[in-house]
């Protein structure tokens, strides 16, 4: 489920940013072509609420770019992946994203954002341990 919203996410740029060359974090290129967008999966956490299975995950996009500007370019397509990524069509559900936050770090845009997922039915739940053993030295 995870690499199908990548996967939607990276068609969605495409669309967008046409001459960029995209990367998926299952990609890992010796030598990145710029100017380039990278999708990462960064968390991802599971809760089991009675009947249903809710995932949160939380993505980032790179954005790597060469040239003088980039500051002022980087906040520009900021601004574009907000109205973008406000949400991501899913097999044809529309997920709304949470939380959004643009910074630059080290020369590069990162992007990030959440994504909830809630699957109904029943979940299998893995027991932790199966036994514990408690021994006390004195």
């Amino acid at each position: 489920m995870v690499n199908q919203v990548k996967q939607v996410i990276k068609e969605k740029l495409v669309s967008m940013y046409p001459t960029y060359h995209m990367y998926l974090e299952e990609e890992q290129p010796a030598d990145i072509l710029k100017p380039a967008l990278r999708i990462l999966g960064l968390k991802k956490t599971t809760q089991n609420q009675r009947e249903k299975l809710i995932k949160n995950i939380q993505l980032e996009i790179i954005c790597l770019i060469e040239g003088a500007d980039q500051d002022v370019t980087y906040w520009n397509i900021s601004d574009q992946l907000d109205e973008a990524m406000t949400y991501v069509d899913l097999e044809g559900i529309r997920l709304r994203t949470g939380e959004k936050v643009s910074e630059i770090r080290e020369g590069q845009l990162h992007y990030t954002f959440d994504i909830q997922l809630s699957m109904s039915g029943s979940a299998e739940v893995v027991p932790i341990m199966k036994s514990m053993d408690k021994r006390i030295d004195v």
